[in-house]
């Protein structure tokens, strides 16, 4: 399920179940995907190049895909709980 699908009153809900430590389980630690992963509703490209061109300055990245939606539950998580460590790692190997 994609949190953002959910009416905001029951995506606060299950952010507060989630990482709130006083009222709900206290998740002190997540792991955010870099990119998209199997649970993506969209597959998601932050390397923006043409296919067999490479970028290995990283030049062309960009989290533009991920602001409208990962970064805004993101920061409420952490606002919810401060305490929460974040490890972001990519779902599969760079495509160069």
């Amino acid at each position: 399920m994609n949190i953002n699908r959910l009416p905001p009153d029951r995506r606060e809900a299950l952010l507060r179940e989630l990482f709130d430590p006083d009222s709900g389980i206290g998740l002190s630690f997540t792991r955010l995907t870099i990119g998209a992963s199997d649970f993506s509703p969209r597959p998601v490209q932050l390397r923006r190049h043409a296919p067999g061109q490479r970028d290995p300055r990283v030049a062309r990245f960009s989290i533009e895909p991920n602001r409208a939606d990962v970064l805004p539950v993101v920061q409420r998580a952490l606002a919810i709980n401060p305490q929460l460590k974040i490890m972001a790692s990519p779902w599969s190997a760079p495509d160069g």
